[in-house]
């Protein structure tokens, strides 16, 4: 039931009829919905159910009689952090393409220029021809400048700066092109030996 409604957050008794008590209903809610607040009441628990609620994931365990201030405190609490923790998500997964579109290009510019020291010219590594080497500086600055902007969409999401989700969005740019421009000069690099033998 609770996959089908998401709830925003869950005001759960520890005292509940049923196969399950409060306790486990909420190990079984931690695997269910991860990311959905759990608040704990009751009015017969004592310390140690209250320090067993909170390891298990319980975000608050309020004792009756509850109090209407305690409880509204709580659920604004609660839908605070179940917004934080959206945002987070959608961050990372903006964040995780960039960084994936950076781990294509180190390791499409890392196998070319692999290749490229081990492919002979004329007995020369063709690493060691100028045209090479502008290639793979030039790979290395579009692979940085997106690195620079993921770790800085990072660092936002982090702090929670005002302009993090901007961030976020800015640092897929820079990782496009540096995917989009890296693939292209790696593909480039072994005719880069038919280009050194018709200059010669």
């Amino acid at each position: 039931l609770v996959n089908q409604l998401r709830p925003d957050v869950v005001l759960l008794d520890l005292m509940i009829p049923g196969e399950l008590d409060g306790l486990a209903t909420l190990a079984r809610l931690r695997e269910l919905v991860p990311d959905v607040p759990v608040i704990m009441m009751s009015g017969k628990a004592g310390l140690s159910d209250a320090v067993r609620a909170t390891k298990l994931g319980a975000f608050n365990f309020l004792e009756k009689p509850l109090s209407p201030e305690g409880v509204l405190l709580a659920l604004v609490s609660a839908l605070e952090l179940r917004r934080v923790r959206r945002e987070a998500r959608a961050l990372r997964e903006d964040l995780g393409l960039a960084a994936e579109m950076i781990g294509v290009s180190e390791a499409a510019s890392a196998l070319a220029l692999a290749y490229a020291q081990d492919r002979e010219v004329f007995g020369k590594p063709l690493s060691k021809f100028q045209v090479t080497r502008h290639k793979a500086v030039d790979m290395l600055r579009e692979i940085e400048i997106a690195r620079v902007a993921v770790h800085y969409a990072a660092w936002a999401s982090a702090v929670d700066a005002p302009d993090r989700e901007i961030a976020a969005a800015m640092a897929k740019a820079p990782a496009a092109t540096a995917a989009n421009y890296v693939t292209a000069e790696c593909i480039q690099i072994p005719q880069v030996a038919a280009v050194v033998v018709t200059e010669l």
